[in-house]
């Protein structure tokens, strides 16, 4: 390239040549396709006319990708306006109209490039102050007790509702590998537990992955330079270790207490004047003594895991005989537990806290009249201790003097433009009356020339039927079949005096049965079973049940018919083992008929045992089924020529038949 003449060259020979429209002076990406899927890229350079490399990337790793020597200057305004038009798709808004924005619904100003002015700078220090130290609401959840941070800037990244789910606190996996160490902060009032007291957790950190897997540790910051924390961690490779960091400067390693904490497990670190102690699920795994100058306040309680996937259940802080003076479950986070007054320090008034934390932020040691005077110059009113975060809309940039809305022209009402307007609603008003009204009329003789139509036509037809074979099917309310009625015996009536006689009765709420035969009639039982079905070949049948609705006998007409009397007529049988299981089924007949075969009988079981013993002799055509048993009558023969029964547990093993009950031996057999 050079200014817009452009060449292609190909091993050193040119190929393509070209004048461009304009100079080619701004790369703003290097982009190689290629249609083929097994193509190599070896590097990628760019000369100056001299010849000197501006750039030269010959992928030799990952770690040392080339830099280019010279970069244009990015314009940070230009990119973050390109970046949130894009992002929420409304519109080309300008930097300051943007800023706008964020001051008119996060009441902070729009410093994305730290390019802001030195009022800006205060009034994010008062933003920040009221938003950390007083508390404000996060998704109706109270952040000024519990915060998450990432890192130690102790700078709430978002909502400690979004952490909250069934009583733990925990942050997906995902969500924090961008992040520095992830922490669920403490920050209430500040706790005065006295030289010796103890803080128990409830914690676990299933997932593997991370900075340090496993990695767990919590701290109680003094100062930036004065904590405790109790490490456990899984470094690469094995063993656990862990250790104790106290002070800001000393590491006391303690190897034997680091353990795996991928289920829950209870920590607890005991302070008694210079000796500290880690317990976990109540056993003791080190003790250190120090020489530090002691630490006996509690501004913030942090628990920090740098394993990433950390699960916080509940926490709990006890004082020096051991009482529970705080418990945090997790359960509610607007209605978060307070500390007892017994560990609770007595506290500084706010402006005398704004003072300390704006020092501690700009490195400088001011009074509070001092601090007043700094903001005044940048014509802040410093009314820090309001509930609600202030307000600093009024300190607007240049592009906050265009108007967010665009003004509104309002018409000014005359009695001339009265007049018109009344006497064009009139207007409007009758013309819809009249149009009505047409309507209306309209359609009153259009119904009325079509409803008379009838008077002054006839219509009939006729056609023959095409309808042969029906079956009819009649059910009960419980949805039994009940009637049925074959082709043969549907007898259709379409003739005019039968159809006008079913009008009338019908009109008279009686009935008209049609001429049917052939009929099949179906009764049930309370249990929806059949107890006598009449039939036109095969007559009646009748069946009775026993008291837990197995059949147990059953009469057909044949059977029935034998006999004049009960004397001597036949019934089918069946018979059940202990397990409900069919044992036998065959014919019997009533010798005597003495006894009524009915309901009565057959759902006693004692009388229709007797019934069945007092006519053991008169049974005929009778199936047997054995279970579990194998057949143990085989003659006594070479074992090996006969199929072995086996593995006959609740299955069939033979049935039998015989045609009379006087007989030993059955006529027929199938072995299983």
């Amino acid at each position: 390239m050079r200014n817009r003449d452009c060449k292609i060259f190909i091993d050193d020979s040119l190929v393509v040549q070209k004048t461009l429209d304009a100079p080619f002076r701004i790369i703003n990406a290097i982009n190689i396709t290629s249609w083929s899927f097994k193509s190599v890229i070896d590097y990628i350079r760019l000369q100056d006319t001299a010849g000197n490399f501006l750039f030269n990337e010959e992928f030799d790793g990952c770690e040392s990708l080339s830099v280019p020597k010279n970069k244009c200057k990015s314009n940070c305004e230009l990119n973050f306006e390109n970046y949130f038009n894009k992002r929420f798709h409304e519109g080309e808004y300008s930097y300051g109209l943007i800023d706008s924005i964020y001051n008119a619904n996060a009441n902070r100003p729009l410093n994305v490039c730290n390019t802001g002015s030195e009022c800006d700078t205060l009034r994010k220090i008062v933003w920040d102050y009221q938003r950390n130290k007083l508390g404000y609401r996060e998704n109706s959840c109270d952040s000024s007790k519990w915060a998450v941070n990432y890192g130690f800037s102790f700078n709430p990244i978002t909502a400690f509702s979004n952490a909250m789910n069934g009583g733990v606190v925990h942050l997906p996996f995902d969500s924090t590998l961008s992040s520095g160490y992830t922490t669920f902060d403490y920050r209430d009032s500040t706790l005065c537990p006295g030289d010796k007291f103890s803080v128990e957790v409830r914690v676990k950190n299933p997932n593997p992955a991370g900075i340090d897997a496993l990695h767990w540790g919590f701290i109680y910051r003094e100062s930036p330079i004065k904590n405790i924390s109790a490490v456990f961690y899984k470094p690469n490779p094995d063993p656990w270790g862990g250790y104790f960091y106290i002070d800001g400067g000393t590491q006391v390693f303690a190897p034997n207490h680091g353990k795996d904490i991928s289920d829950w497990r209870r920590i607890k670190i005991a302070k008694d004047g210079p000796v500290y102690q880690v317990y976990m699920d109540d056993t003791l795994l080190s003790s250190v003594t120090t020489t530090h100058t002691g630490i006996v306040s509690l501004p913030r309680i942090s628990m920090l895991f740098n394993g990433r996937d950390g699960y916080l259940d509940w926490v709990k802080i006890y004082d020096s005989t051991n009482t529970v003076r705080y418990f945090e479950d997790f359960e509610d986070c607007n209605n978060f537990s307070k500390p007892a007054s017994e560990i609770t320090c007595p506290g500084k008034d706010c402006r005398s806290s704004f003072t300390d934390y704006y020092n501690s932020v700009r490195q400088s040691s001011f009074n509070e009249s001092q601090i007043d005077s700094i903001y005044s110059a940048c014509g802040i009113n410093l009314n820090v201790c309001d509930t609600v975060v202030q307000d600093f809309s009024d300190l607007l940039l240049c592009g906050n003097s265009a108007p967010v809305v665009p003004p509104v022209d309002i018409n000014t009402i005359t009695n001339c433009s009265d007049s018109s307007f009344f006497i064009y609603s009139v207007a409007t008003e009758l013309n819809r009356v009249y149009t009505d009204s047409l309507m209306g009329e309209f359609d009153s003789h259009y119904r009325e020339k079509c409803i008379d139509a009838y008077k002054m036509e006839s219509f009939t037809v006729s056609h023959e039927v095409s309808e042969y074979h029906y079956t009819l099917y009649y059910y009960d309310q419980a949805g039994n079949l009940v009637k049925t009625i074959p082709p043969k015996g549907v007898a259709p009536n379409r003739n005019t005096t039968w159809l006008d006689e079913i009008k009338s009765k019908r009109a008279l709420k009686q009935t008209q049965v049609p001429e049917h035969s052939l009929v099949t009639d179906y009764r049930y039982n309370a249990l929806n079973q059949v107890v006598a079905q009449q039939t036109p070949d095969a007559g009646l049948s009748e069946f009775w049940y026993d008291r837990l609705g197995r059949l147990s006998l059953s009469q057909n007409a044949r059977q029935k018919a034998v006999s004049g009397t009960a004397a001597n007529r036949l019934y089918s049988y069946t018979n059940y083992d202990y397990l409900g299981r069919i044992t036998e089924v065959g014919q019997i007949k009533d010798n005597s008929g003495s006894t009524a075969v009915d309901d009565a009988l057959t759902r006693n079981p004692s009388s229709l045992e007797t019934w069945f013993n007092n006519r053991l002799s008169y049974k005929g055509q009778i199936t047997n089924t054995i279970y579990d048993e194998p057949y143990s009558a085989f003659p006594a023969v070479d074992s090996r020529i006969i199929v072995q029964q086996r593995n006959l547990r609740n299955r069939v093993s033979y049935t039998t038949f015989v045609d009379t009950s006087s007989g030993t031996a059955f006529n027929q057999a199938t072995f299983y």
